[in-house]
């Protein structure tokens, strides 16, 4: 049997690595960036919205098990109440939609720039192929398979960026009305305080 000679090792240009190596580290920043923004501001608002949520909860309670003497007062705090729990509970669906909104437009950014840089790796690649040294038709036909792989990569980087920007414009209106809402849930027990204070 006969044996196959070892192939030499390619040598690369030095641009070539260079683009490579930019290339493979934006990969692995965008990469680091959709794993480190999971622990985000909405995430601090899921949990204080819950507590609030708890709070609420636990005052409407002990209410129900030690109402105050006069009976108009118990139905305005649980009114009040009862509205800061709507408030909370839309801030808490809005934050957690949020941050599915988030991680699904950073897994699509991560992908889009998989595709970036298998398609600036390709241009890089191919611009180390001597055409100058191939006739016409062959130099044509390499830029035309060029073109045919490249285009879909190009395609499909613009596809899943248009993607994440609509996910970042949901996150973005999702993340404001949650943000407003537990405000807002604090509302109602501002004013039953300020109006038992005024009484």
């Amino acid at each position: 049997m006969e044996e196959i000679p070892e192939a030499a090792p390619v040598e690369l240009s030095p641009q070539l690595v260079e683009v490579a190596e930019k290339e493979i580290a934006l990969y692995k920043a965008t990469l680091l960036a959709s794993t480190e923004a999971r622990s985000g501001f909405h995430e601090k608002l899921v949990v204080i919205t819950a507590g609030s949520l708890t709070i609420v909860t636990t005052i409407a309670t002990n209410l129900y098990i030690k109402p105050f003497a006069e009976k108009q007062l118990n139905h305005r705090l649980l009114d009040a109440l009862a509205i800061s729990a709507i408030f909370f509970f839309l801030s808490l669906i809005g934050s957690v939609i949020h941050n599915f909104a988030e991680t699904e437009a950073l897994h699509l950014e991560y992908l889009a720039a998989g595709k970036g840089m298998a398609r600036k790796l390709l241009k890089a690649i191919v611009k180390e192929v001597p055409i100058g040294d191939m006739d016409a038709k062959s130099a044509d036909e390499l830029r035309s398979i060029v073109r045919g792989v490249e285009d879909p990569f190009a395609k499909s980087e613009a596809d899943k960026f248009k993607k994440a920007t609509r996910f970042r414009t949901i996150e973005r209106l999702i993340g404001i009305s949650a943000v407003i809402c537990f405000i807002l849930g604090y509302l109602p027990a501002l004013g039953f305080v300020i109006y038992i204070a005024l009484d």
